[in-house]
């Protein structure tokens, strides 16, 4: 063979190495998403039917299947108490009460996040929950309704990862009817979102019953963190009710299958509460039940708590929210204002590839962690943070600068501190997420425009890109999508060492930063060999 053809045929071999791993046969890459939630899909047929708490368009039945590991939020090995109090350990704050406003939704998380970082620090905070209600539907990009109105967990998420709050009451002010001065960004946040554990529910083939997260995983996320935001079914209260008893401030639902309509805090839980606490008319055929904080004042109830039976028809998923210190970061670069509006997968399979391509600010700054929701159970996940890139619509085209990878219990929100990356002024950089969620086609959150719900949503071009293999790219934005992915970066502080280690946030962390680990695409490991192999063909050629 002579030089020429030698070469040739080498050329040829690269070429298809590289169009085979960079895709250049596959088809682009495609957004496919789950269907919307059986009450959101009832929700948007008359809206104005739901007044309190609103169903979510993601689709949360999938999480009662799929049953999580629990590593990093049970206590391995210990065992539950058969009762377990949060009041008596003084990680509760006082009840409060929503008046006639319909922000249950907000109350709870404010209540989840007071309780939990009582729990995890000693301190207690009063959390403005007017603030998180009125700014969720006002101003540029707020969700589809009326400022403390309806809404639902996955609202105050979205907010609480934007940094929207939480604010203390202190510093909001009480704003009456006329609702807040200014933008979200003129009130100091009191605490940083780092954390949203979500638990599922589902409708089984008897349409009076629901699927149900099992009593311990909601038992070992109060025992372990705080208390949890649960939605109920209200059945006629806070008037009287066949279903509730007033004298025990027990509550029973057994009737047909309703959607929860309030939202309350699960505070603990005793096994062994006597059945006959609970209405003579409709007893449940077991003892046990979750004592829950509510939000209609300290006169409501036993000074705000009931019971609720653990058979309880009505009783439907719960998320845990926990909170950093304020100062954790200095900057917060993402674009799903309005976070988590649908599940969706990029091609067939249970694994996606997302990335946001974000600029620096003026200042020197060091990435130090990433945001993302996982969208099922014991989800796996793969992070590269590449600086300096030369192509801002190629998320890959930088310089690999820090990794990390682990697992997640639970679905939800999840920060994952990594490896320090510095970032020089006013460049492009990428945060690229590789999730894989077992028994779930639909891994990738994004961020929409959904009718009465995320309408106001503004949808960037050349910003978020999805992949099946992390080689071939396709802009989300032209799909109609962000996703949600976020970075946090501080300055660089005087004397740090860049690409030094750090601890974890979340549940699991994994490799240090630099170099490439085992979810780097192949062509970023067999660039730097071209030249060298070229070099050795054409020296056999001569």
């Amino acid at each position: 063979m002579n030089k020429k053809l030698r070469f040739s045929c080498l050329a040829l071999l690269l070429a298809l190495l590289f169009a085979t791993d960079c895709g250049a046969f596959a088809p682009s890459p495609k957004l496919e998403y789950a269907p919307y939630s059986a009450q959101f899909a009832e929700y948007a047929s008359d809206p104005e039917a739901w007044t309190d708490l609103r169903p979510s368009p993601v689709d949360f039945s999938h999480l009662s299947r799929i049953n999580a590991a629990h590593s990093g939020v049970s206590p391995r090995g210990a065992s539950l108490p058969r009762k377990f109090d949060l009041r008596e350990l003084g990680f509760m704050t006082p009840a409060k009460n929503q008046g006639a406003d319909g922000n249950c939704w907000a109350y709870t998380a404010m209540g989840s996040l007071e309780s939990s970082y009582l729990k995890k620090t000693g301190k207690r905070l009063d959390l403005s929950e007017d603030f998180l209600s009125w700014f969720a539907f006002a101003g540029q990009g707020a969700f589809t309704g009326k400022s403390r109105g309806g809404g639902f967990d996955n609202i105050a998420v979205s907010m609480l990862a934007r940094w929207a709050g939480p604010v203390a009451s202190s510093v909001a002010g009480s704003q009456g009817t006329q609702g807040f001065s200014g933008s979200e960004t003129d009130y100091t946040d009191a605490l940083h979102l780092e954390n949203a554990y979500f638990l599922g529910l589902e409708f089984v083939d008897d349409e009076n019953l629901y699927l149900q997260p099992s009593d311990d995983a909601r038992k070992q996320l109060v025992y372990e963190l705080g208390a949890i935001s649960v939605g109920i079914y209200t059945a006629g209260l806070p008037s009287d009710s066949r279903y509730y008893n007033a004298q025990n401030s027990a509550l029973f639902y057994n009737g047909e299958k309703r959607y929860p309509d309030h939202s309350v805090l699960v505070a603990g839980w005793d096994d062994d509460y006597p059945r006959e606490n609970f209405s003579a008319e409709n007893l449940p055929q077991r003892d046990g039940a979750w004592l829950v904080k509510n939000s209609w004042g300290s006169g409501f109830g036993d000074g705000g708590y009931f019971w609720i039976s653990y058979e309880d028809r009505g009783f439907a998923d719960g998320v845990a929210f926990l909170a950093g210190e304020a100062d954790n970061y200095g900057k917060n670069y993402g674009y799903d204002d309005l976070g988590w509006c649908m599940s969706s997968g990029v091609g067939a399979g249970e694994t996606a590839w997302l990335s946001n391509v974000f600029t620096s600010g003026g200042e020197e700054e060091r990435l130090e962690a990433v945001s993302f929701y996982a969208t099922s159970n014991n989800a796996s996940y793969e992070i590269y943070i590449y600086t300096g890139l030369s192509d801002a619509s190629d998320p890959i085209s930088g310089t690999l600068a820090a990794t990390a990878s682990g697992t997640l219990d639970l679905a939800g929100y999840h920060t994952v501190k990594t490896p320090y990356a510095d970032l020089k002024p006013g460049t492009p950089f990428s945060a690229v997420l590789k999730v894989t969620t077992p028994g779930y086609a639909y891994p990738a959150a994004v961020e929409k425009q959904i009718n009465d719900y995320s309408d106001n949503a503004i949808i960037e071009r050349g910003a978020s890109f999805i992949s099946m293999d992390g080689s071939l790219w396709a802009d989300a934005g032209e799909q109609g999508a962000n996703v949600c992915v976020r970075a946090f970066t501080s300055k660089t502080a005087s004397g740090a060492t860049p690409g030094g280690s750090q601890g974890g946030s979340d549940a699991s962390q994994g490799n240090s930063g630099g170099g490439c680990s085992a979810g780097t695409p192949l062509f970023a490991l067999f660039v730097p060999l071209l030249p060298l192999i070229v070099k050795r063909a054409m020296a056999k050629g001569r």
